[in-house]
């Protein structure tokens, strides 16, 4: 992204760098005192917490430290010394006045990493799906230690999809980042830090491409890098891999852009748009049909007032059809596949809606919390943002600069419009608002200035933008607390590493709520660890629902009576379940009220199930069909606790309580009276009496499993692994078909003697086929950009 230089920047250029370097260290020193003294006066609020002592200002004053007080005087002589130049020389004025286009991209960076430095606080950050985030990045660097891109992960869920139901892109990239940091929560925030550094740049770059100023382009820059709305989404919804999708978004406008300036087929900018429109869809696919329109409605408009040129048209179609094709192994097995997964079943639609007043409300109210529970994500903007988006708004489609700025605005208006009433149920419209509310905010801020004049009047909009988003940016929502968990997973991964754990969340109230889907815990986030539960439910199998009523069933008779019922024990048991844990905010350990409950190491008081087995054999099999609707769309919390519950509840109950009643497990003796399986019934000849085989060797890793079993008797073994179609079943090397149990688990024929069977995840024929035309596409583009390239250097008046 080149920028221009102005004439007569030169002198500008030299004298405003020193101004620019004491901007820069008086950026420096708040972020060292944010992270040291805020995040400091965190870890006593939450000691005081944990302890259950008061917390009072004089509980503060009294922590603050002589290094605090050091940063503190520091800042302040930091911002007096500022003040003091622009009194007496002017020199903000003067940077704002005539800075250079690379000044003005220092300075917008500058403020974007302070805007965005709450990334940086110590701990782990626990808001919304983060941990499931973290957890997903962890387990792809565990596969590419073992030296592959795993698909499948046996940790969530029974077993589940790893990346081919979810937009795969910055999972992959962040756990091949990970094997460097060997830190998922670094890893994570870094690459978040990274990332909001790089749509700094991209959105300074775009704006200065539609013929804004520098500082109104570092102003919209700031708007869309440093508004809370954005980090929102990062530290109470938690949805990280939304981070790429900003930064695409801003890399397919600014390349449409370069492409009309100059539209050559196989150009840079073409190779930009390719990037960006694969890079979308790869990373999460609803949201490139949403850029892919509020483009089109840009670029219509832009294209009928002739800001841009027709002939932009077959390079920003071509570049676009490259990038889909790239982009079609994230697409085309979720279309053709759902159906094996939960996916298939998710509501998905593109609508119209006209926004309630207390959501419109979000965008200029603040709440230190999480503000919604739906898609939207919509979040306080910045009252200043808000205020110079209006004033653009208003002023910019009759700008007195009829060229650029009139019709930037008259292209933008419709699309901020559209990003208040187009809604979907897998897009943030909020990414959208902040988008062109961050252009009006640019135009907003060129037009007040210069309408209004006076010397000051620019440099009291940006510090009152500053220190409005400032006032939210200095959060230590990252918490460092949790390391109790983080040692209970340490644990449980040495004392039990085969073997699943179901956890339970303690309320502040002391209420139990066992943890289903979607979920991740620091417990897991570093520890590989077999969980009932998981995240990304939509890619898990269909044996979600059946797994997650049991760990409802489990709650369920903890909440009513402090102990599991013989049949929930059973079910558990089954399932691999070796222990019940419970996490408190501040503490491992299940409540009093959990009854059946005893202390073990860093997991405090927990259940032991004596009898969990990943085997269960049977001589017998009884038919059952699951009644439509068991199976699928996955259940959520809100699901079991609606009143009265779904009619699937019921029906997945009833099947749970056949399961329950013919198991007899003991340790040692994982027998069923029968397995229920979707097929026809049989039974093998002989009784049972006397009758003893065994498990002799189990072993589970990210996306394989071994076992080997051991029986006198011709019978059939369930495993406590979920039936998928492309999951290779092997028993003495060859491979067989299994039959799906009632809770569709694998279930498989054993002959009299050893027996051992392996479960192995491989890529459909599909997935195989679309990766190689994706990747071809890749190498195509790649190749037509470079020879391009190549060309113009050889021959630049014919390039």
């Amino acid at each position: 992204m080149r920028l221009t230089a102005v004439p007569g920047s030169r002198v500008a250029e030299h004298s405003n760098w020193p101004i620019l370097s004491m901007i820069g260290a008086a950026l420096l020193i708040a972020v060292a005192a944010s992270l040291v003294t805020i995040g400091h006066l965190r870890d006593v609020v939450l000691a005081a917490a944990a302890a259950g002592q008061h917390i009072g200002p004089a509980r503060l004053l009294h922590a603050i430290r002589p290094i605090d007080l050091a940063l503190a005087a520091a800042g302040l002589a930091a911002i007096v010394g500022l003040v003091w130049l622009e009194m007496t020389r002017a020199a903000l004025s003067r940077l704002l006045r005539s800075a250079t286009p690379a000044q003005g991209l220092v300075l917008t960076l500058m403020l974007v990493a302070w805007t965005s430095h709450s990334f940086l606080f110590s701990g782990a950050l626990l808001g919304g799906d983060m941990l499931a985030h973290v957890q997903q990045v962890v387990e792809v660097r565990w596969g590419l230690e073992a030296g592959h891109l795993p698909l499948w992960t046996n940790y969530e869920y029974l077993g589940s999809d790893l990346l081919e139901f979810t937009g795969p892109l910055q999972f992959v990239i962040g756990g091949a980042l990970d094997l460097l940091i060997r830190d998922p929560f670094a890893t994570v925030k870094l690459m978040l830090f990274a990332t909001e550094l790089l749509c700094a740049w991209a959105a300074f770059a775009w704006l200065r491409r539609l013929g804004l100023g520098q500082v109104p382009a570092m102003v919209g820059a700031v708007c869309f890098c440093g508004s809370f709305a954005n980090l929102h989404m990062f530290f109470y919804r938690g949805i990280t891999p939304q981070a790429f999708t900003l930064l695409f978004l801003l890399l397919a406008f600014h390349a449409a852009e370069r492409m009309a300036a100059s539209p050559r087929l196989f150009s840079l900018a073409w190779g930009e748009f390719v990037l960006a429109t694969a890079g979308l869809i790869l990373n999460h696919q609803p949201h490139g049909v949403f850029v892919a329109i509020y483009l089109a409605v840009f670029g219509g408009i832009s294209l009928a007032q002739g800001r841009w040129r027709r002939a932009v048209l077959p390079p920003l179609a071509s570049a676009g059809a490259f990038g889909v094709a790239i982009g079609l192994i994230a697409v085309v097995p979720v279309l053709v596949e759902g159906h094996w997964a939960e996916a298939a079943m998710s509501a998905h639609s593109i609508r119209l809606v006209l926004p309630s007043a207390a959501q419109l409300l979000k965008l200029v109210l603040w709440h230190h919390t999480r503000e919604n529970a739906g898609p939207d994500s919509w979040a306080y903007l910045g009252i200043v943002f808000a205020a110079l988006a209006l004033a653009g708004v208003l002023t910019g489609p009759r700008s007195r600069q009829a060229g650029p700025r009139r019709q930037v605005a008259l292209a933008a208006l419709p699309c901020l419009a559209l990003s208040l009433l187009l809604a979907d149920d897998l897009v943030r419209s909020i990414v959208f608002i902040l988008l062109f509310g961050s252009v009006f905010a640019a135009i907003g801020y060129a037009e007040v200035v210069e309408r209004r004049g006076g010397r000051w009047l620019g440099l009291a909009l940006v510090a009152l933008l500053v220190l409005d988003l400032s006032s939210t940016a200095v959060q230590p929502v990252a918490r460092p607390d949790k390391q109790f968990m983080a040692r209970a997973g340490a644990y449980l991964a040495a004392q039990a590493p085969m073997q699943r754990v179901l956890t339970v969340t303690v309320g502040n109230n002391g209420g139990l709520s066992v943890d289903i889907s979607p979920a991740g815990t620091v417990m897991t986030a570093s520890h590989p660890l077999q969980l009932v539960a998981g995240m990304h439910n939509l890619a898990a199998t269909h044996a979600l629902n059946y797994a997650e009523a049991t760990a409802k069933l489990a709650e369920r008779d903890l909440v009513r009576s402090g102990r599991l019922s013989a049949a929930t024990a059973q079910l558990l048991e089954m399932l691999d379940v070796s222990r019940v844990v419970c996490f408190a905010s501040f503490r491992a350990g299940c409540p009093p009220s959990v009854l059946d409950a005893a202390p073990e190491g860093p997991l405090g008081r927990r259940i032991l199930l004596p009898a969990a087995t990943p085997v269960v054999f049977s001589r017998r099999l009884v038919a059952v069909t699951p009644a439509a609707g068991l199976d699928a769309p996955a259940l959520w919390n809100e699901d079991f606790d609606a009143r009265p519950p779904p009619a699937a509840i019921a029906g997945i109950d009833t099947i749970l309580h056949r399961v329950a009643a013919s198991l007899t497990l003991a340790p040692g003796r994982p027998l069923a009276a029968a397995i229920l399986v979707r097929g026809a019934s049989a039974e093998t000849d002989g009784t049972i009496e006397g009758w003893a085989p065994r498990l002799l060797r189990y072993h589970v890793g990210l996306d394989r499993v071994r076992l080997t079993v051991e029986t006198d008797r011709p019978a059939w073994v369930q495993l406590a692994h979920p039936w998928f179609p492309v999951i290779v079943v092997t028993v003495d090397g060859q491979r067989v078909r299994p039959l799906r149990s009632a809770m569709d688990l694998i279930v498989l024929p054993i002959a009299p003697g050893v027996s051992r069977i392996a479960l192995a995840y491989a890529a459909s024929p599909l997935r195989r086929a679309t990766a190689l035309f994706s990747g071809s596409a890749a190498l195509l583009a790649l190749g037509c950009v470079g020879g391009s390239a190549i060309r113009r250097r050889r021959d630049p008046l014919t390039g």
